[in-house]
């Protein structure tokens, strides 16, 4: 594959830009034309606000380069893989293969010997972040390195020079390492690129071979760990174009992704980056160093935008201190402002929601409504706070609140660490489980420890048992450590006590607010960082919301509680004033008659399910049709599944009986079908036409999946999303929770895990931050998986104002914070970061929330300064004149 040059590019994006269809809207089409202006002088940053639609503009200038010929790397968060494959076929991009997620993933293209499926003549290749990321050294197995010293004896063999030994080597080898040899050293061989040639014959003649054959030799950072890097990307081939999705990731020149783009990806001689990211400035200037490097700017001109952006943030600091008084501040800001435009808008382009359809409908209607104090361009987002007060708190956990404080306090003396992380995080739960476990069984520790962002305080690390121990060295040192363990044991009262972590007042305050949502019809996505108290606030909530169906008669998915359940059922029995004694026989006994009077009503739906199926079909769809055959000579479990499984697929929350028509099933059927299906597994594209054994194996496949998912016997209410949460049930929870009628009604995600890259808008506006993060680039991260283009809350802002519906629905962001504790404080912080965020990617010098009772020239100088502000839009030219 040759690509024509970068004007044909360009002229192929002016085309797709004017080329009518909704896929891309006028933003979107704003922003191609000008990276068709720019894109073939140098790459470019696309910093878009979350929610954008960045990677509907990626998708079309990949799929302009495909159309000149060219080849694409996109390089994602190995969890986006669906969403990618999404897009891209959306974008007349099809058929693009699952993400390559490691080395295994990428020799399984040569899995089958008689049809390999080489990379290298893939036109799109999408590769994990991590991909790089390669458990190698002495104890490596072979298959994880044979590919280098394979690859090295081909290359030496065919030049007549086999090294010793080789033949028996070849012998021993994996067969899928052994064949991406093969097919690497013959493309290699016959490469018309140079970029090609030249990497494939540095290697032949540089590495010694007898040491590529040994394990213990591709420890971290060695000479042949890179190598076999380089060998990856010769599979992968070179690249005309390379996209690199949520770039501000991994900035250290260590990181997987650093190596991947130094060591792994092979551009050619003419190639760009597009780089991706909402926020390519999370905690300071400096952070555009890492972006211009991504895309490869020289260093001369690189030095010369950070001077600019260095300037800048110094300015901005001292206007926002004196704009009100000082003139020369004013003016000083308006130049540094003109310089950083001028310097770095060539780079950069960012659309920021203030340029969103919905957002200035918002302002239009707010204004009309409410008078100009109402329009600002956060307005849409109200973000308030779900307060836990002192007044709010049993007398026992005022006490422990105090214990908390007093702990941190009377420890201090000796700077002990595992004191001072359980004020940081008790108000949070985090410390109910840990802090006090810490204090009283020094070493006590859990993975879920470690679980903490690069941008957390040192004090939230975890203390090892060498940091708690301290000897009294006199009177009064051994007077204090009494008041420690007189503050622990009062601690320890509350917080050992049965269901302490259910009843802790910051989950309690969470599960009252999202319950209040529940009831007005929204559903809620939480975040935060620490897993057991966001598996409590799970655990709570399906718990009450199973007391409460059964008290109302309505079905629940279970026939009896499971045993791990029971210490929140218990927690909610006690909460809801439920009359007597928790009787978990008695529980069992309920949910086994409400169970069994569903399953009676399912069972005579379900009877003729699959036949309704069946008839309701287009006979045009002969693959949907032979998978309703295959699912109906499958016995009695298929249809229990199904039926859980199709009613969540049905609008209008409506349940499977006759008034649901055979065409409504099967519309609901070939739903489900496309939500089990993964993109890249060739599930949907293996055959262009399935047979009846194909149509077979592909329904058990389905069916495990489906099983997995909804015949587990648990409430569904709420739902969990951790590391340790697979990628199928990762985009399953996804798929429900963006439709409007169906569970989880709670989304319930670590800050890791969920932040970045899902879509969860399709019927959710409301963001609850249960630990609010440090960096405010990661909660803008957060609140985007909600605030994006075509939301549930842009369609709810429609439907009001056609109706006149007051007040407008708006985006709610809900931080719980516990007054009294350490969480007042990281609020605080995060708020003053966040409006240095402001500042440095929107110009907003004077923050929203602090112009209330601004008067008219103080107004007249804040659009004054707001004029002046850097522009990085598709609408400018990039350089203000």
């Amino acid at each position: 594959m040759t690509m024509q040059n970068w004007d044909n590019v360009a002229d192929r994006l002016r085309v797709i830009a004017g080329a009518p269809g909704v896929w891309l809207n006028a933003g979107q089409r704003d922003s191609l034309r000008v990276i068709a202006d720019r894109l073939p002088d140098h790459g470019l940053i696309i910093a878009d606000e979350v929610g954008m639609g960045k990677t509907r503009i990626a998708v079309a200038v990949a799929r302009a380069v495909v159309e000149a010929g060219g080849r694409v790397a996109i390089l994602i968060p190995a969890g986006l893989g669906d969403q990618w494959q999404t897009e891209l076929n959306a974008g007349e991009v099809p058929r693009v293969r699952d993400v390559i997620r490691s080395l295994w993933t990428f020799l399984s293209a040569w899995d089958e010997e008689d049809a390999p499926r080489h990379w290298f003549d893939e036109s799109v290749v999408l590769v994990s972040h991590g991909l790089a990321n390669w458990r190698l050294g002495l104890n490596a197995a072979p298959w994880r390195f044979e590919l280098l010293h394979i690859l090295i004896g081909l290359a030496r063999k065919a030049s007549g020079r086999a090294p010793h030994g080789f033949n028996a080597a070849l012998k021993e080898t994996d067969d899928w390492a052994r064949r991406a040899a093969e097919g690497i050293a013959t493309h290699c061989a016959s490469a018309a690129d140079p970029v090609i040639r030249d990497t494939f014959a540095a290697l032949r003649d540089t590495i010694d071979w007898r040491q590529a054959t040994r394990g213990e030799n591709y420890g971290s950072d060695s000479d042949l760990r890179a190598s076999l890097q380089q060998a990856v990307g010769l599979g992968l081939g070179s690249f005309d174009l390379l996209i690199v999705d949520e770039a501000h990731k991994s900035r250290r020149e260590e990181s997987g992704l650093s190596r991947l783009l130094e060591r792994t990806i092979l551009p050619r001689a003419d190639s760009r980056r597009l780089c991706m990211t909402a926020t390519p400035v999370e905690l300071s200037g400096a952070d555009w160093t890492d972006m211009l490097t991504r895309i490869q700017l020289d260093v001369p001109r690189q030095q010369q935008i950070l001077l600019a952006v260095a300037q800048y943030g110094e300015a901005v600091r001292r206007v926002r201190l004196v704009w009100r008084s000082s003139a020369e501040a004013r003016e000083a800001y308006v130049d540094a402002a003109a310089a950083l435009q001028k310097a770095l808008g060539p780079f950069v382009l960012r659309r920021d929601k203030r340029a969103d359809e919905a957002v200035i409908q918002f302002r239009k209607e707010s204004t009309r409504a409410e008078g100009a104090a109402a329009a600002n361009a956060e307005s849409y987002r109200w973000q308030h706070e779900i307060a836990v007060t002192p007044a709010m708190l049993s007398p026992e956990w005022q006490q422990a609140v105090c214990a908390a404080e007093a702990l941190s306090f009377v420890a201090s003396g000796v700077d002990d660490p595992a004191a001072k992380r359980l004020r940081l995080t008790f108000g949070s739960g985090h410390g109910i489980n840990h802090g006090i476990a810490g204090l009283i069984d020094a070493g006590g520790r859990s993975a879920e420890d470690t679980q903490r962002g690069e941008d957390d305080p040192e004090l939230e690390t975890v203390p090892t048992a060498a940091d708690e121990v301290t000897v009294p060295t006199s009177l009064a040192e051994t007077k204090r450590l009494d008041r420690v363990d007189w503050w622990i044991r009062i601690l320890s009262r509350v917080a050992q006590a049965k269901g302490a972590l259910h009843d802790h007042p910051h989950i309690l305050a969470a599960v009252a607010a999202i319950e209040a949502y529940h009831s007005d019809g929204e559903k809620v996505l939480v975040f935060g960082r620490f897993t057991s108290p966001l598996r409590a606030l799970t655990e709570l909530l399906n718990a009450r919301a199973m007391l409460r169906a059964l008290d109302a008669g309505e079905p629940w998915p279970q026939r009896n509680s499971l045993a791990d359940e029971v210490p929140a059922i218990e927690a909610a029995h006690r909460q809801l004033g439920r009359a007597g004694d928790f009787d978990k026989d008695a529980l069992d006994d309920a949910l086994t008659r409400q169970y069994g009077a569903e399953e009676s009503r399912r069972g005579a739906a379900r009877r003729e399910l699959l036949d309704r199926i069946v008839s309701g079909i287009d006979p045009a769809d002969e693959n949907l049709r032979r998978l309703a055959d295959a699912a109906r000579g499958d016995a009695g479990e298929t249809e229990t599944v199904l039926a859980t499984a199709l009613e969540q697929h049905l609008d209008g929350d409506r349940r499977i009986d006759l008034t649901v028509s055979n065409r409504e099933l099967a519309e609901a059927f070939a739903s489900l079908i496309s939500e089990f299906c993964e993109p890249g597994k060739r599930d949907t594209d293996r055959y262009p036409m399935l047979s009846t054994t194909e149509a077979g194996d592909l329904w058990r496949d389905l069916f495990a999946r489906l099983k997995d998912e909804y015949g587990s016997g648990r409430g569904r209410f709420a739902r969990l999303m951790i590391g340790a949460t697979s990628r199928s049930t990762r985009r399953t929870l996804q798929h429900a929770f963006n439709r409007p009628h169906s569970q989880p009604r709670v989304l319930v995600a670590n800050s890791m895990v969920g932040r970045e890259g899902l879509n969860l808008h399709g019927a959710c506006r409301v963001v609850v931050l249960l630990h609010p993060e440090w960096n405010p680039g990661v909660v803008e991260q957060q609140i985007g998986r909600v605030d994006r283009v075509e939301s549930h809350w842009a369609r709810g802002l429609t439907e009001a104002i056609r109706h006149g519906r007051r007040p407008l629905p708006r985006i709610e962001v809900r931080p719980v914070i516990f007054e009294g504790t350490y969480d007042s404080h990281h609020w605080a912080v995060l708020m003053e970061r966040w409006d240095d965020l402001r500042a440095q990617l929107h110009g907003v010098v004077v923050p929203y929330r602090l112009r209330e009772g601004c008067t008219e020239e103080e107004q007249r100088i804040i659009r004054y300064l707001e004029a002046a502000a850097p522009d990085f839009s598709p609408t400018q030219t990039g350089t203000r004149a």
